[in-house]
């Protein structure tokens, strides 16, 4: 295997690996946002314009009876939710980040990140170990493959020169 072919290796998985890492990261963090959260109401307030894309903002009311705000950092052209819907929020009080935390509880808000992240890992720890094997192995058939035809046509040419004596 040349050194070329094995740094690229070396980099797609390891670049892979830490994709997965982060994406297990965010994984355990949604699970135990929705094991360990409280969920209340909330109320879209207004949205705002990402380029051509809208993300709510969400009022509700925390445990404490502190009023907040939401701004998702999802986003979406047509926009998910309109002004004045009414929309169930999770977050974790006990977690340092709160109310930061805090997410519409939807399926692309808590797991969308984890799921993209944890299949873009694997995909690219999958790809470098295929062309690791396809490099490596694969090559090496080629080159016995190879190697058994000059072998046979070392023997041809021995045959004849004996032959012709």
């Amino acid at each position: 295997m040349k050194p070329n072919e094995r740094l690229g290796i070396y980099l797609c998985s390891i670049a892979g690996l830490i994709i997965l890492a982060i994406g297990m990261y965010l994984y355990n963090t949604a699970k135990n946002l929705t094991e360990n959260g409280i969920e209340v109401q909330g109320v879209v307030v207004a949205l705002r314009t990402k380029g051509s894309s809208f993300s709510p903002v969400v009022e509700f009311i925390d445990h404490q009876g502190i009023k907040r705000l939401h701004y998702s950092a999802v986003s979406s052209d047509p926009p998910r939710f309109y002004v004045g819907e009414k929309v169930k929020m999770l977050y974790n009080p006990e977690d340092p980040k709160y109310p930061v935390n805090a997410k519409i509880n939807s399926t692309i808000t808590v797991w969308g990140a984890p799921i993209l992240l944890i299949c873009m890992g694997s995909f690219f720890v999958l790809l470098s170990w295929i062309v690791w094997y396809l490099i490596k192995y694969r090559r090496g058939v080629i080159l016995f493959k190879e190697d058994i035809f000059k072998r046979k046509e070392v023997r041809l040419r021995n045959d004849i020169m004996h032959k012709k004596k």
